[in-house]
């Protein structure tokens, strides 16, 4: 009985067809994963994301054309070419029979030199080095440090205390009715844990030590206005009447600016927004945010759970 054989453009069919679903679905997914970056809202990321969907695409249907059409374009002649590699097979295997001891022991203190280079490996991955120096994004982002004061945002956002009261612990209490002149009864009185002297002082030392550290460039919160309050108060310190003044006589843009976006409404939360330096030579980010909840907590006072760091130089 004659056996058939399928001829190449059957051959090449049917391999075709066997590859075809499992690799689909696998150039699919990773699409879909890619396609994900755009939801990041951040545009070099998007931008990856878009062009690896691109490439993947493109690859998947170039792949099967390709394939097929060198598949059907080559020769039927069977190769009856010589196994060069036969023999060095051979003397690999031989070595390892003679010298299977000493290799053991070479990968043992290979090994141990491996462990001990992982112990000491830090990595920082800074985003300014993903370009070259001659490149418009590095050239821009290194503007963006020198002269606009940093580059990834860096949030520090503080909480009141749990145990805090809303008691008038600062010895400011309204005999005289004089709030009901200026039209803020109920604003002057009832503020929250943080619009007072004392809280903002407090505030100010904490704003003060992050704009220390090398790596961060402009810092702005609520201190920022305070200073420049303080600057047109001939340089004294504000009472709690000037803090009520300010806050409730100052023009609706100029407060959206100063104090709404750095404190909450009810004035229990404020926030401290700074740049990271990106082009820092020595900026090891992980440290740097460490180093910064640790020193909030031993020496400004603060509990681990009151305040939280987040922004952009947190996640890259």
């Amino acid at each position: 009985m004659k056996k058939s054989f399928l001829n190449k453009r059957e051959l090449v069919g049917k391999t075709l067809e066997q590859m075809l679903i499992p690799c689909f679905y696998t150039a699919l997914t990773t699409i879909i994963a890619f396609a994900s970056l755009g939801v990041s809202e951040i545009k070099p990321v998007i931008d990856f994301g878009k062009m690896m969907v691109a490439g993947i695409f493109f690859a998947f249907i170039f792949s099967f054309l390709l394939f097929s059409i060198f598949m059907l374009a080559s020769s039927d002649k069977v190769n009856e070419s010589k196994d060069f590699s036969k023999g060095i097979t051979v003397k690999f295997s031989s070595f390892t029979e003679s010298f299977g001891n000493y290799i053991f022991l070479f990968a043992f203190i290979l090994f141990a030199i491996s462990i001990l280079g992982i112990s000491k490996l830090t990595v920082e991955n800074r985003f300014i080095d993903y370009f070259k120096p001659t490149t418009e994004i590095y050239k821009g982002m290194e503007l963006l440090d020198t002269r606009l004061g940093g580059t990834a945002p860096l949030d520090i956002v503080i909480d009141a205390p749990q145990d805090w009261k809303t008691e008038d612990d600062f010895g400011f209490e309204d005999d005289f009715g004089f709030e009901d002149d200026f039209g803020f009864e109920d604003e002057a009185i009832e503020d929250g844990y943080w619009w007072n002297t004392v809280s903002l002082d407090r505030l100010e030392e904490i704003h003060d030590y992050i704009d220390s550290i090398d790596e961060i460039g402009k810092v702005l919160s609520v201190a920022s206005g305070i200073k420049v309050a303080r600057e047109l108060n001939d340089g004294e310190p504000l009472s709690e009447l000037d803090l009520a003044l300010v806050k409730n006589m100052l023009p609706e843009d100029i407060k959206e600016n100063l104090l709404s976006s750095y404190i909450s409404k009810d004035e229990n939360q404020v926030r401290i927004s700074a740049r990271v330096i990106e082009s820092a030579r020595g900026l090891n980010r992980n440290q740097l945010l460490n180093e910064i909840s640790e020193t909030l907590v031993s020496k400004h006072g603060l509990d681990p759970e009151q305040f939280r760091l987040t922004g952009l130089s947190r996640f890259i």
